[in-house]
């Protein structure tokens, strides 16, 4: 997730899940996972094990805008797929 804003402070950092909400590529309706992440600055990083087989990487990549929420903190951003190695 690029910069997904000012609201998410380094103590957010320590919490273990964050949630993200994106649109189904199909359906248009929203869904929400809980989710591994790291946070570097204003970036937030989501892994998923299985690339872009993962329903969530598939949705966001029809449908970037999406959800981003650590702690009590909620931020609407846009997501997008890292390539390895960069």
């Amino acid at each position: 997730m690029n910069d997904p804003g000012a609201g998410l402070a380094d103590d957010l950092g320590a919490l273990d899940f964050a949630y993200l909400t994106t649109s189904g590529r199909i359906t248009g309706v929203a869904h929400e996972i809980e989710i591994w992440f790291a946070l570097d600055g204003g970036t937030v990083y989501l892994l998923s094990g299985g690339g872009d087989r993962s329903d969530w990487v598939r949705n966001l990549m029809v449908s970037p805008s999406v959800t981003l929420r650590i702690g009590d903190v909620k931020v609407p951003t846009r997501a997008r797929v890292v390539a390895a190695g960069t």
